[in-house]
């Protein structure tokens, strides 16, 4: 999510934030913001608007979980990309963009990802890690 600092873009790593999106249900974790002075951030609303993250739904999250995974299963030669989405309406989204290379450390904040064994796994396998 964007914020003033951030601005024109979302980037987490520039003052954006960040929320865990429970996979079974589309409810967002509370935001999280880069630590420039050493520690995370953590909000339940945005800190300029005053919006709700924690506990909010991605609209559609279900079509969305299904037509994001049948369209990276296009690309069967890119095995490890993240995907840049935007909901536009519940169950549809555009791409922004795909990074071969994603930050990790977004994801890390919010959990451990060597601890899911399927992830260690995916990296291993992929030379990630």
């Amino acid at each position: 999510m964007g914020t003033e600092r951030s601005a024109p873009r979302d980037n987490w790593s520039r003052g954006g934030l960040s929320a865990a999106i429970d996979r079974s249900t589309g409810r967002l974790g509370e935001g999280v913001q880069y630590p420039y002075d050493g520690s995370l951030e953590w909000h339940s609303t945005h800190p300029e608007t005053g919006n709700a993250i924690a506990g909010q739904e991605i609209p559609g999250w279900e079509a969305v979980k299904e037509k994001m995974t049948a369209l990276a299963g296009r690309f069967p030669q890119l095995p490890y990309v993240g995907w840049d989405i935007v909901v536009t309406d519940p169950g549809e989204f555009t791409v922004i963009e795909g990074n071969t290379c994603s930050g990790v450390r977004v994801f890390q904040v919010h959990r451990p990802l060597l601890d899911d064994p399927r992830v260690r796994r995916f990296y291993e396998h992929h030379d990630v890690i």
